[in-house]
């Protein structure tokens, strides 16, 4: 609902894995490139014929190298769930995005995870679940959003995925530069 992006608009798939997102933004006027890890997943993603440019590399340092403010939008879906400390992340998307730009993204809520967070646990923002994945914590996502001079503009909680068929709770968030 709230990626309306504008024709023209560079968008980047961070975690582009075989390209679903690709899928969920094909026939839109834009330039979406996607970045992951894995030769395998990205020889996927370019077989749907959505991107229209595929590179093999860490989101971070794919950011660390782009431009100032060249990206309209940035998209991780079920990425940050793998990254435990987002401050880098969050800085340089800000600073690859250009005005007006949105960080759409999704995260294990830490408040709804098996076991209690910690009170060391919340003051860091994030832990590493039983799961081998990180959940973040509401309050640590809006501080970042803050410090780095992102808008919030939704932050719905609901079932990022099922992990070996159960619910996994967490949060749909989109922020704006």
């Amino acid at each position: 609902r709230a990626m309306g992006l504008p024709g023209g608009a560079a968008a980047l798939d961070f975690g582009c894995g075989t390209g679903l997102v690709g899928e969920a933004f094909a026939g839109r006027p834009h330039s979406l490139v996607g970045i992951d890890l894995s030769e395998k997943m990205l020889d996927r993603a370019r077989a749907r014929g959505r991107y229209a440019r595929l590179a093999c590399t860490d989101v971070l340092e794919h950011m660390q190298q782009a431009e100032t403010a060249s990206a309209d939008a940035i998209i991780a879906a079920d990425v940050f769930i793998y990254v435990g400390k987002l401050d880098e992340l969050i800085a340089q998307a800000h600073r690859v995005l250009s005005p007006g730009g949105l960080l759409a993204f999704s995260v294990e809520d830490m408040a709804a995870a098996e076991e209690p967070a910690t009170q060391e646990d919340l003051q860091r923002g994030h832990r590493l679940e039983t799961s081998g994945r990180y959940s973040h914590s509401n309050e640590h996502l809006r501080n970042l959003a803050q410090l780095h001079g992102f808008k919030g503009i939704a932050h719905e909680a609901t079932n990022i995925r099922l992990n070996k068929g159960k619910p996994t709770p967490g949060h749909l968030v989109i922020w704006q530069r």
